[in-house]
């Protein structure tokens, strides 16, 4: 984001830039859960919270 305001400025700096608020907080919440989605099985694989690491079964 901050690229493409310094691109912005760059190109159209005789004009204000202009952007839309609520996209800007929708992609900011898809990249929040993208982040998320990325980090969240990693945490739980190096802090090896499984109760058997290395064996996993289904239980019913």
């Amino acid at each position: 984001l901050g690229c493409a305001f310094f691109a912005g400025g760059l190109v159209h700096s005789d004009r204000d830039q202009v952007f839309n608020k609520a996209s800007a907080v929708v992609n900011s919440g898809l990249l929040l859960m993208a982040v998320l989605g990325l980090m969240f099985p990693a945490v739980l694989h190096f802090t090896h919270s499984e109760a058997q690491y290395g064996k996993s079964e289904v239980a019913l």
